[in-house]
């Protein structure tokens, strides 16, 4: 059984509550009752985490992603975790997670759009140049808006991967 926490809930008070479920349920039925179920929490455990939307780097993300794509940027919730759940937890820093169109994550037929992969990688390349061109001029993110601008008309005329490529190794 997969068993989610919500961000703040604490895992010991989660674990306690589902055994206490499974015990009160055991009583009733008549075989369990004779031979209860054992609780055995086997594999990886963590907290919930949530990332607050609205960050500059998000924006200059979604930015980037729309100067690529021609639309916005799809927000997802999801109900597994990812590395931005250690960094926000634990370094206290904002993570992203963003990449290809993508099916059947982790499962039988695994598959990415492969030009998804292409898009996403000049999405990344402008994202990180946007970077960049911040953390020279200024210690204040608000600095991203005016590098997304400069940097737009460019990536927006890549027609290739391998123009990508050469232009991101430029960066």
């Amino acid at each position: 059984m997969r068993v989610g926490v919500f961000p703040g809930q604490d895992l010991a008070t989660a674990r306690k509550e589902v055994e206490t479920c499974l015990a009160e349920a055991a009583r009733k039925d008549p075989f369990l009752a004779n031979n209860p179920p054992e609780v055995v929490w086997d594999g990886f455990q963590a907290e919930g985490f949530i990332q607050q939307p609205g960050t500059e780097v998000e924006e200059t993300l979604a930015a980037s992603h729309k100067a690529i794509f021609g639309a916005e940027m799809e927000e997802r919730a999801l109900t597994g975790t990812t590395d931005a759940r250690f960094f926000g937890l634990y370094a206290k820093m904002p993570a992203l997670v963003y990449g290809p169109i993508a099916e059947n994550i982790h499962g039988f037929d695994e598959r990415v759009d492969l030009q998804s992969c292409k898009d996403v990688t000049k999405a990344i390349a402008l994202f990180t140049k946007a970077i960049d061109v911040a953390k020279a001029s200024s210690s204040s993110f608000r600095t991203l808006e005016r590098a997304y601008d400069c940097r737009a008309d460019s990536y927006e005329r890549l027609e290739d991967y391998d123009s990508a490529l050469a232009d991101w190794k430029e960066l």
